[in-house]
């Protein structure tokens, strides 16, 4: 009974107490073509959508292989200048849930950058099997958003 309290104060702060999930970093970009805010589901086709191009020059997009493997475009909207940007930090499972966490970089209060709106966004591949959720957050404790899923829902993209 001790022990178990003990674990729960050391983890809970922490939020890393849970299994580790790989998770890989698809896109990386500061002029994604989406200016919300936002956490989605996005295709395979949708990546290059999100660059304002074609994938590889093809004029139909690709079928996505993997069922299994989701990804997730999170957008912080639009910035006033360039500097602004996202670092993968990992994702764990808590239970159902699965904890995508991200660092949110930001320019030097005194650095010269030029005045031009920037929309940098993420996306991220993970597989989501089981999962009730996907909870998104910054490693301040900021929460991006989440995606919910029903009992045995198949995703359609």
């Amino acid at each position: 009974m001790k022990l178990r309290g003990l674990l729960f104060a050391v983890c809970a702060p922490l939020t890393a107490c849970g299994t580790s999930v790989p998770v890989t970093e698809v896109l990386n970009y500061d002029r994604c073509t989406t200016a919300e805010a936002s956490v989605a589901l996005v295709s395979l086709g949708d990546i290059a959508s999100l660059r304002s191009s074609r994938l590889l020059g093809m004029t139909n997009p690709p079928v996505d292989t993997d069922p299994a493997l989701q990804l997730i475009a999170i957008s912080r909207g639009e910035q006033p200048t360039p500097g602004y940007g996202f670092d993968l930090l990992g994702a764990s499972r808590h239970g159902r849930d699965i904890e995508l966490r991200l660092h949110w970089r930001t320019p030097e209060p005194d650095a010269v950058l030029a005045q031009m709106i920037t929309s940098p966004c993420i996306v991220v591949g993970m597989e989501t099997a089981d999962a009730a959720r996907v909870l998104v957050s910054l490693d301040d404790g900021t929460k991006l958003g989440e995606l919910t899923f029903a009992p045995g829902e198949s995703i359609d993209r």
